[in-house]
């Protein structure tokens, strides 16, 4: 159910972003790869451990799903500026809980929509590098809990252009910094509030195709 719920969030809104691009003006890029998640040092409380203190929580390397809307805003030939709305799910990560007196595995799916501009450099090349930056949403959910979160989104990559027309390829490394999720599993309490601020790295390597309107 879970998995069904996240599939018709993320193409609902991918549908009504596309639905405002301009003709001539828009692209749409679907990208697929691997996420990396650096280990996030939290303190624990598990009574039914008797475990207390400072614990590893290990997220796993998953794929992810990315769909990026694009508006040209600016075009200078040397470089133009673009909206983009990066909209990235990463429908199961392994999370494993170390350190405690039993250690134990849960899975998070997370969701990230954060606007940005992207600044595209000789897009009439057949290779265009470009870089982006924005802000917006993080929604992380576990079985029993989720949490919402601010996110900022940095990257880079580079779209080709082939000879089939309105149709290209794209290479990418995202960032997504975010707060860190509740981990609100069952039997274990967080300690104080190391969740707040932007310390969650969620870096997104991968790749796909670009389609052009």
């Amino acid at each position: 159910m879970k998995m069904k719920r996240f599939t018709i969030v993320f193409f609902f809104v991918v549908l009504i972003l596309s639905s405002m691009s301009q003709a001539q003006k828009a692209d749409l890029a679907f990208s697929v790869g691997a996420s990396s998640v650096a280990d996030t040092k939290l303190g624990f409380a598990c009574p039914a451990c008797a475990a207390f203190g400072q614990e590893t929580v290990n997220t796993g390397h998953q794929a992810f799903l990315e769909a990026a809307p694009g508006l040209r805003l600016v075009n200078a030939r040397v470089a133009s500026i673009h909206l983009e709305v990066p909209i990235v799910g990463v429908p199961h990560q392994n999370l494993f809980f170390g350190g405690l007196a039993t250690t134990f595995t849960a899975s998070l799916s997370s969701l990230y929509i954060t606007p940005s501009i992207k600044a595209k450099f000789l897009p009439a090349a057949h290779i265009s590098p470009w870089v982006s930056a924005g802000g917006g949403w993080a929604h992380f959910s576990l079985p029993n809990d989720f949490t919402n979160k601010g996110a900022l989104q940095f990257g880079g990559g580079a779209d080709f252009k082939t000879p089939v027309p309105h149709f290209g390829l794209r290479v990418e490394v995202r960032d997504f910094l975010s707060g860190q999720p509740s981990f609100g599993t069952p039997g274990v309490g967080l300690l104080g509030n190391p969740q707040s601020g932007f310390n969650r790295h969620n870096v997104l390597a991968g790749g796909g195709i670009l389609v052009h309107f």
